[in-house]
């Protein structure tokens, strides 16, 4: 009988890991529930009498239990796992969009969608626009050194000018 319950204990220690199949677990139930029970395996005996009795006790008031209340919708996965889900999306959509926007990207220009008028003529041409707006900021210059130039006999009180 000794290499029976060497089997016996294999099964055990794959039972308690998680490893034994539907089959294997009857196995075991029937032999702990037999008189035939070594002295050493004796203390397992009371954990598949619990698990033979009352955990089919607990999973059938489980099921009365669960017929009572509404259904409730099965988690697909674990909340650690819907969060990564999610992150990795965002990140790659944010890879997406800047993909994709560095493909249509033009430097930005202030003078684009600007126009003037000279002499009743609408100029929206940007090369024109901004050719006039450098003429128009060196006379502004050259009028303030001018500016400067008249102000200077008069002193420091109008340095601020």
């Amino acid at each position: 009988m000794e290499a029976g319950n060497n089997y016996i204990e294999e099964l055990l220690e794959r039972f308690f890991e998680g490893k034994t199949s539907i089959a294997e677990e009857k196995e075991l139930y029937s032999f702990f529930t037999g008189e035939d029970v070594p002295e050493k395996l004796l203390p397992y005996k009371q954990v598949f009498a619990y698990f033979e009795n009352q955990l089919e006790q607990e999973l059938a008031d489980k099921d009365k239990t669960e017929e009572m209340l509404p259904p409730m919708p099965k988690a697909k996965h674990s909340i650690a796992r819907k969060w990564i889900i999610t992150l990795a999306s965002a990140a790659a959509i944010a890879l997406i969009i800047a993909s994709v926007s560095s493909l249509f990207h033009k430097p930005f220009d202030p003078y684009e969608g600007s126009y003037i008028v000279r002499n009743g003529v609408k100029i929206v041409d940007v090369k024109q626009i901004k050719a006039e707006y450098r003429s128009i900021e060196a006379e502004m210059e050259e009028k303030e050194f001018e500016i400067e130039q008249m102000l200077q006999p008069l002193g420091a009180e109008y340095d601020e000018y």
